[in-house]
């Protein structure tokens, strides 16, 4: 078995006739040289002490000493050394050039920001995809994003390789909303006009109960009290659900103006890659017309998951003009259903909804459709109790 230094750094292979060996090793080892008894005709050396080995051994008339083995004997009967040295360390620097940017940058924990957001204030710090890790300071990146950003109360970022991964926590409600005025004596008024279908009283007296029509502004919960209850004022609280009827109508005309793309053209080619700007293609001069700029980002991606940092940003040139529309019947009542259906969908958001009675008509102008809906919502809101002194 061929010993792990010796395969490494290389080694010769000398062969012997049958009884030499004894003879060979007692001249080596007196001279301090390391050896290996392969067999009984073959001794290996290390490939450093083949010279003064042949010089000791020179005596022996069966002495045969073998080319180098090993890896570094591979290595030397090698052709092209040259190219395979270059190879080597070109590879060898690319990989240390590839350590040093940052390569991806992953954003977690985040809910109601989009990671497009954090990515761009991450940019504005001078952090982002191509950034230096050996000149980056990522504490000062932290507490720049924390003092640029008020929707984030905490962040840390972390190194993964050649990946940034940046862990956030949102701000919750009510670490963003400023302290409201203390209010000492209130009552609970209607918000609408409605039917009362349930009434929960944790402090004040009730003025009315399940069943009872109301207007706005109708106190629902009084903050003053009874005589029986000990009298004086107090701060009304409660919680008072209330039936409402309501109609939403939405018209729209038959004849109008459209705005649509006139002519699009490409102005801008620009390749970015890591933190450098390569413009591949530019367009100069003004057009004479009022034109949008459209930009669009095209991205890479290895086997879609390794996001590479590099992208293709292209930026356009459109006019935009305004030409006569007219809907036929079936458009009008698909574009009035379709705009009809969003106000209530704003408006129900938080609401029960009991009944929904929708019709419509078409008008001289183009078409009209209107819903009758019924439903329950919380309908107190608090009003302070002003004290004239």
């Amino acid at each position: 078995m061929v010993r792990i230094d010796f395969l490494v750094f290389g080694y010769r292979r000398i062969t012997l006739a049958k009884g030499e060996i004894s003879r060979a090793a007692s001249i080596l080892l007196q001279k301090g040289i390391t050896l290996l008894i392969f067999d009984e005709e073959t001794l290996l050396i290390k490939g450093r002490d083949v010279e003064i080995c042949e010089r000791l051994l020179s005596t022996i008339p069966s002495l045969k000493i073998s080319e180098p083995l090993g890896l570094y004997g591979a290595f030397s009967r090698f052709q092209y050394k040259r190219g395979l040295i270059s190879g080597l360390l070109c590879s060898l620097i690319l990989v240390i050039l590839a350590a040093l940017p940052v390569w991806d940058v992953r954003v977690r924990g985040n809910d109601k920001i989009p990671e497009s957001a954090v990515e761009q204030m991450l940019l504005e710090c001078g952090f982002g995809v191509g950034s230096l890790w050996f000149n980056t300071d990522l504490s000062e990146v932290e507490a720049k994003l924390l003092s640029m950003s008020d929707g984030i109360s905490w962040v840390n970022v972390n190194r993964r390789g050649s990946v940034a991964y940046v862990e956030i926590i949102e701000m919750q409600p009510e670490d963003t909303e400023e302290p409201k005025a203390h209010i000492e004596y209130s009552n609970i008024v209607a918000e609408y006009d409605c039917v009362i279908e349930a009434i929960t009283v944790k402090r004040g007296r009730c003025e009315v109960k399940v069943g009872d029509t109301v207007r706005r502004g109708e106190v629902l919960i009084s903050g003053v009290l009874p005589p029986e209850a000990g009298g004086g004022l107090c701060r009304a609280e409660g919680t008072v659900v209330g039936r409402i009827n309501s109609t939403l109508s939405e018209d729209v005309d038959r004849y109008g103006l459209q705005t649509v793309e006139k002519r699009r053209k490409l102005t801008d080619i620009t390749l970015n890659f890591l933190k450098f700007n390569i413009n591949i293609f530019k367009t100069y001069g003004n057009d004479t017309e009022k034109c949008d700029i459209i930009k669009e980002i095209d991205g890479f991606s290895l086997i879609g998951k390794c996001k590479l940092p590099f992208e293709i940003e292209k930026k356009y040139s459109v006019e935009r003009t305004e030409k006569p529309r007219e809907y036929t019947d079936a458009e009008l009542v698909s574009v009035a259903s379709g705009r009809l259906e969003a106000r209530l969908a704003v408006m129900l958001s938080d609401c029960d909804l009991l009944s929904r009675k929708t019709y419509g008509h078409f008008t001289e102008r183009g078409y009209r459709m209107s819903s009758d809906v019924v439903y329950l919502t919380e309908v107190g809101t608090e009003t302070e109790i002003e004290i004239i002194p």
